[in-house]
This record gives structure tokens, sequence and C-alpha cells, in this order.
């Protein structure tokens, strides 16, 4: 077992401690999250639509004309707030070389500590998403923290170790812009919005899908996927965009529905 896989399951260890230590009974009634504003909003499996982009859009402007384009998805689904529950949405588009996706957080307590690549990307202030091609086993994993720093990663099954970290080479394919500039530490206690966007190129998920993606082709394409947003470091939470059972965001099972536009 290599040292990325001993890693990820120490993270997941950690988790577990952590979670018991927060009291999770109380997830089933959505209580840690009313008690601070938010509710956990169970439901179906929600739909996303990535339209197809005019132009490249600008991974560092919510309100640019290209990305007004694009449908905003909600992370409506919260689990544990403990300090401040944020107020999260996305946007997703694509066109002939890739997908691009920008964030725009409404936070407090924003921290970034973990160095680029650390399997405890998502222990700091983080945003991340899961998308998966038709037809595939296994699904792209991208955790994005506050600072630009971020873990990228393909899963078959994060519980028997079955995940390949993407190369350092690879991390040079996907661009990321923040809103920050590095490492944040201490953690920024007023209330702070904040934006993060990236790009993947197609040719990278190639990789490890194992097949063309025609961008031609996908508005008859159905994905699949969620959206995230979660902390551990400072003002621990958990959300998502398509509703989760308990807080694991490794149910690929309940992952949401992603389609394309022409």
């Amino acid at each position: 077992m290599n040292e990325s896989i001993l890693l990820r399951k120490e993270t997941t260890m950690n988790y577990k401690r952590l979670f018991s230590r927060l009291g999770l009974f109380l997830l089933g009634l959505g209580t840690a999250a009313s008690n601070h504003g938010c509710a956990a909003l169970p439901g179906e499996k929600p739909v996303y639509r990535i339209e197809r982009a005019r132009q490249e859009p600008d991974l560092t402007d919510w309100e640019s004309p290209t990305w007004r384009n694009s449908e905003i998805g909600r992370m409506n689904n919260v689990y544990v707030a403990t300090l401040f529950c944020p107020a999260v949405e996305f946007r997703a588009l694509y066109d002939a070389g890739g997908i691009y996706v920008i964030f725009r957080i409404e936070d407090q307590y924003v921290f970034a500590k973990e160095d680029n690549r650390s399997n405890r990307i998502s222990f700091d202030s983080c945003v991340e998403f899961f998308l998966q091609p038709p037809d595939s086993d296994g699904y792209f994993c991208f955790e994005l923290a506050a600072s630009g720093n971020a873990l990228l990663y393909h899963c078959c099954d994060i519980n028997a170790g079955k995940l390949t970290n993407f190369s350092a080479e690879e991390y040079g394919q996907v661009t990321i812009r923040s809103a920050f500039s590095g490492k944040i530490d201490p953690a920024i206690d007023e209330k702070t919005t904040w934006t993060i966007g990236a790009f993947v190129p197609f040719s990278l998920l190639e990789k490890y899908y194992g097949g063309e993606i025609d961008p031609a082709a996908l508005y008859r394409q159905i994905w699949r996927g969620n959206f995230y947003k979660c902390a551990v470091f400072a003002n621990p939470h958990w959300m998502s965009w398509a509703p989760l059972p308990k807080i694991d965001f490794h149910l690929p099972e309940y992952f949401g529905t992603v389609t394309f536009g022409r």
C-alpha cells in the first residue's frame, strides 16, 4: 500500500473520530445546522446543466458576462455548521477544451494552512466537486482550499484504497484561481465573501476515463456528480448540493445528475 493511500486512510479515521466528538446523532434531525440559521434539506437527487461557454470564462469573476449564461447551483444540504453556516453557490461551463467551475462563498472563519497536494486539504476552508462520466467505474475528485492549494485524484473505491493521486505534471494541467493569494493563518474571523474557480481539461480526464470525451457529443450524455463545502480546522461544517444520508462525500450512488447544453 503506497504512502498516499495510507495518508488517506488516516484522514478518514480522523474524520470518524471528529464526527464522534461532534455528536452526529444530530445529523438525522438537522439540529446542529438549525441552531445556526441553516437546515438540513433532504430531497430528490438534483440535476445540474453545464452550458457551453460562448467564450473562455474568467475564473476570478463570478459576475462576468460569460458566467451569466450558466445555471447557478446551491448547496442547500447542511449537515453540521458549528459556528457559522456559509452560503455557497457554484456555476459550471464547458468548451472544446474542458470544464470550468466557479464557487462563490459567503463565509466566516476562513482558514487554510495545508500545502498543495496535502491529504488534509478538506480540513481547510474548502470546496469540492466530484464528477463521474458515463459508464465509468471511477470518479474524479477536485478538492480546492481557499488558499488555492488542492488535492486532485481519481477514485474507484475510497474504502478499499483504490484511488490515484494526480502527478505533479497533471496538477499543472489544472488551472485554479482563488480570491486569496496563499495560505490563510490565522483565520479571518469577520464575514468574508470569496470565490475560487478551476478549469479541468478533457485531455486529463480521458487519461483515467479510458475513452474519448467528444465535446460535440456531450449534450447527449448524462454524467453524475456532487458539489461540496467543508472545513475542520476552523468553523467545522459539511454541506452538499446533492443530499447525502450521512457525512461521507465518497458516496457515488448518491451523486446528482449532470447534463450538458448544446
